[in-house]
Order: C-alpha cells, then sequence, then structure tokens
C-alpha cells in the first residue's frame, strides 16, 4: 500500500495541525481501500464572517489516481442556493447548517464524498474492462 502525499492550504484562516492530522487520518482510511492514490490537494476555506451565523467552511480536495483525478468541492449547500436566488438576501430558508461551522464535520463529510466517488470510479472501470473482454473474446 502506497502512503499518498497530502497538501494542505488554508485560505482566510490559521493552518491548524489539528486539521491536518484529522485529514491525514481519513486520507489513509481511503487508501486502504482504494491503493491507487497517489497524491491529494485539499485546500479548506471559509468566506463567511457574519457575526450572527458565525464562518462556515468549505473544503476541496483533488485525488490523483493512476489515470484519473477526483475532485471534491465540499461546501454548504445554501451557499449554492443563495446564490442561485435572484435577490442574493440571506433569510432563515437558507441558513446554512451549523455542521458546517464545524470544520472536521466538513472534514469527515468531503472524505465521505470522496470515498463514493472512488467507488464510482472503481466500478465503471471493472464495467469497462469486462466489456473490452468480452469483445476480446468474442461474446
Amino acid at each position: 500500500m502506497i502512503n499518498p502525499n497530502l497538501k494542505v492550504q488554508f485560505r482566510d484562516l490559521t493552518p491548524s495541525l489539528a486539521v491536518i492530522a484529522r485529514m491525514q487520518s481519513e486520507l489513509r482510511k481511503l487508501s486502504r481501500h482504494h491503493g491507487n492514490i497517489r497524491n491529494c490537494r485539499a485546500t479548506i476555506s471559509t468566506r463567511d464572517h457574519h457575526h450572527q451565523h458565525g464562518r462556515h467552511f468549505q473544503l476541496r480536495l483533488e485525488m490523483d489516481l493512476d489515470g484519473a483525478v477526483i475532485v471534491v468541492d465540499h461546501e454548504p449547500s445554501a451557499r449554492r442556493a443563495l446564490a442561485s436566488t435572484e435577490s442574493g438576501r440571506v433569510s432563515k430558508s437558507v441558513e446554512l447548517d451549523a455542521d458546517h461551522k464545524d470544520a472536521y464535520v466538513v472534514i469527515r463529510d468531503a472524505f465521505a464524498i470522496a470515498q463514493r466517488r472512488l467507488d464510482e470510479h472503481v466500478r465503471r472501470d471493472l464495467t469497462r474492462s469486462r466489456t473490452v473482454t468480452n469483445v476480446a473474446a468474442g461474446n
């Protein structure tokens, strides 16, 4: 098993060794199941500096595999909803979940999404290789 390289970038917040350690732990878990992860670039940021609602984190992961790149851009879903509204005003209906105020929850969720995408990638590769094998065998 190859230990993937992890590069973490912090935007709009102070770097934290605890956050880096959590990401390394999550990446080790992923690499146990998907040994073809070579590198992982993570960017954790916060854009909201509202006094009433606090900061909300978002995490972008880019994982280099053998011949592919898996990208996870995990941010609170209400930000996307707000961006799509015409007025751009915040109301209770588009308020962000409290979970995204905790960097560790965002890390857990982003790596869970990465796990699903890696599983999907492996399934597609297996399907593709079975199809090529069947065509080559004349089935």
